[in-house]
């Protein structure tokens, strides 16, 4: 029998030995356990229902109380809110805007001009009008080498 045929039994019995449970079986511990309270009828146990609607009076915090009085005030309606939504979008979309051009403009201009004949050197065999056509487009905007309207969003 070669030593390769001797080596595999043995590599599968190492492997298979780490597969084996070690120690004994785990019994869960018996506890005492008390079936209700301990002090039922303690003076600061109270089977009523508390006012929670000011909790945070208990920490006697001027500041606190200054911010929940803050939140109240701006604790607005419905409509007021989804108008507050709105006007995000819209100053979203003024910081949108930077990103394209911030002038446009297109220009269109038409003319004609005819040359008068009691005009000084006038001759009949010249051409006396002349027209004039043209069309223009502008865009100018900042160009956001440093990142300043990329920021604002």
């Amino acid at each position: 029998m070669s030593k390769r045929y001797f080596i595999v039994p043995v590599f599968l019995g190492l492997m298979l030995s780490g597969c084996s449970v070690v120690g004994p079986e785990f019994a869960k511990p018996e506890a005492n356990v008390n079936t209700q309270w301990s002090a039922v009828e303690g003076p600061t146990i109270s089977t009523e229902a508390s006012d929670l609607s000011t909790w945070w009076e208990v920490f006697n915090d001027p500041v606190l109380d200054e911010l929940i009085d803050k939140a109240y005030q701006q604790n607005l309606s419905l409509q007021i809110a989804g108008i507050r939504i709105l006007e995000a979008r819209a100053q979203l979309g003024i910081a949108v805007g930077n990103m394209y051009p911030q002038q446009q403009s297109v220009g269109a201009s038409f003319g004609q001009t005819l040359v008068s004949e009691a005009s000084p050197n006038f001759n009949p065999a010249i051409d006396s009008s002349f027209r004039d056509a043209s069309v223009g487009i502008d865009v100018g905007w900042e160009l956001d080498l440093w990142g300043r309207f990329r920021r604002g969003l």
